[in-house]
C-alpha cells in the first residue's frame, strides 16, 4: 500500500509471519520516501494482540495496525 503526499510518499509491504503466544507476528516493510531520490527501507517485525500498535512514525507520517471497530465485527 502507498500513503503520503507528493515528496513524502512511503511505500508499506506487510506479511503475517505467525502466531505466537496469544499475538499475530507480521513484518512490515517501508520504503521512504518512495518518490523521491533516495528513499530508505525500514523493516521491522511487529507483534498485535488486538491492542493499537504504531508500526513508523516520524513528522510527517504514524503507521498502525488498530483493533476492528465493534461496528466492523460480524
Amino acid at each position: 500500500m502507498t500513503c503520503g503526499v507528493a515528496g513524502q510518499v512511503s511505500e508499506i509491504e506487510w506479511s503475517f509471519v505467525k502466531r505466537s503466544d496469544g499475538k499475530d507476528v507480521y513484518t512490515f516493510t517501508r520504503k521512504f520516501p518512495s518518490d523521491g531520490p533516495a528513499p530508505t527501507t525500514t523493516t521491522k517485525d511487529v507483534e498485535f494482540n488486538g491492542k493499537r500498535v504504531v508500526i513508523f512514525e516520524d513528522k510527517v507520517q504514524t503507521v498502525v495496525i488498530d483493533p476492528p471497530n465493534k461496528s466492523d465485527r460480524i
